[in-house]
């Protein structure tokens, strides 16, 4: 054995989102604004609108990613959002494909980043076999797959409503400040699009992508003096027969 092979991999990981129940947004760069490859200008009311933040990954609308796990490490990510006048100037990395179009929705945004996590960020894959045995034999003769469990348990440690309701399977809240719960007949469960960037072997990224993630579990806000509430967010993937692969695609890149 070569100790200096090993393929070891450590590291804290990052959590992005995207709701299915609704499109995803769009940004506008302002108008009358030349936007570049490497970032745009959008005003105050824009960015409030789009709940673009830094970390979130963009790209252009014109574009349409096939296959995110495998995409993901050349998407552009908002690098930092800063002050330019009454406006914000958002500055991305990896560059967008081509300069964006100012004054209409010309970017998209894939997924927004869920913030920092205070624990493991576990993938689990499990495997139920069912074994087959005949009179003829004292041994297992055959074991048929019967069903498999594609898991993802997120540590949230950003307490916005946001992480509280994709945590307890709730609808996304109206605002930033308001969170609606009311009495609703039982229905289908809230899904989301998952991407988790977790560190890989030979200073390699993993990225796992979930098309369609379910979450079960609880969420729990405590008050204390000594630790912040992290949210215990567990995610299922499930098929999405308009993806290929329909479940979830694992891809280690730089």
């Amino acid at each position: 054995m070569s100790f200096n092979t090993l393929k070891i991999a450590v590291g804290a990981g990052e959590v992005l989102t995207s709701y299915r129940g609704a499109a995803r947004k769009t940004v506008t760069p302002k108008a009358a604004t030349t936007p570049t490859v490497n970032g745009f200008i959008v005003t105050t009311a824009e960015l409030a609108a789009s709940t673009l933040r830094k970390g979130d990954m963009l790209v252009l609308s014109s574009a349409t990613p096939t296959n995110l796990a495998l995409e993901a490490s050349t998407q552009a990510r908002v690098t930092s959002i800063v002050a330019s006048g009454a406006d914000w100037q958002v500055n991305v990395s990896p560059a967008l494909g081509s300069a964006p179009a100012a004054g209409s929705a010309s970017v998209t945004i894939l997924y927004h980043d869920r913030g920092a996590t205070d624990g493991d960020i576990v993938l689990e894959i499990e495997t139920t076999l069912t074994e087959q045995e005949i009179d003829q034999s004292m041994d297992i003769v055959a074991a048929i797959r019967t069903a498999r469990k594609i898991t993802a348990m997120i540590p949230l440690a950003e307490a916005t409503l946001e992480n509280l309701a994709l945590s307890a399977g709730l609808t996304p809240p109206s605002s930033g400040t308001a969170l609606d719960i009311g009495d609703t007949a039982p229905g289908a469960a809230r899904e989301d699009r998952f991407l988790l960037i977790l560190p890989g072997p030979d200073s390699l990224r993993r990225f796992v992508n979930f098309h369609r993630g379910v979450v079960q579990g609880k969420a729990s806000h405590k008050a204390s003096k000594k630790d912040k509430s992290v949210y215990a967010c567990e995610a299922r993937a499930m098929p999405d027969s308009t993806m290929t692969p329909t479940t979830t695609s694992i891809v280690d890149a730089a």
